[in-house]
């Protein structure tokens, strides 16, 4: 048995627990939005933090790629020649205005002559050469734009005239090396 001293202090003092329980009980109601939004605001505030790291790391990896390619194309342009540079142009050129032929002439090594050195679509013999001093030749290589020439010039009559074969428009371009 208690005294009746220590009976009112311990209730006095579960009735003063109680209180604060509810007082915190009340401000656990508030203080937890509160907390959640801290959280919310500590994340974001992570995340913000670590975008420009990531983005570092993506304008590292573009610059990487730019001069992996930047190595990549003076490797090929330093194994490739010229007459396989023009090659390419001229298939790429054939297939993208859909020409129905793209030939390529070159000047030989004594420069008298133009040799056919390749055919985009139909097979005629490569190595055919004609003179430079022609006429119509002279004509083109005077000129730095596009010319219409007749399709009867040796340099637009790669097949036979045979049947019902209706000329098409032929133009020459020279392109200087």
């Amino acid at each position: 048995m208690h005294s009746r001293t220590v009976v009112i202090v311990l209730t006095a003092a579960n009735v003063l627990t109680a209180v604060v329980s509810c007082a915190t009980a009340l401000m656990l109601v508030h203080i937890i939005p509160e907390l959640l939004s801290m959280k919310t605001r500590e994340l974001f505030l992570k995340n913000k933090a670590a975008e420009p790291d990531r983005e570092m790391g993506i304008i590292r990896t573009h610059e990487e790629t730019g001069r992996h390619v930047r190595m990549q194309t003076h490797k090929i342009k330093s194994t490739l020649d010229r007459k396989t540079i023009l090659k390419t142009t001229l298939v790429e050129l054939g297939r993208t205005l859909t020409l129905e032929e793209c030939v390529l002439w070159m000047p030989t090594r004594t420069g008298l002559e133009l040799q056919l050195s390749y055919i985009l679509r139909h097979q005629n013999p490569v190595g055919f050469t004609i003179s430079i001093q022609l006429p119509v030749i002279n004509q083109d290589f005077s000129s730095n734009r596009a010319v219409k020439i007749s399709p009867n010039s040796p340099v637009a009559r790669l097949r036979p005239l045979v049947g019902k074969y209706i000329p098409r428009e032929v133009v020459a371009v020279r392109v200087p090396l």
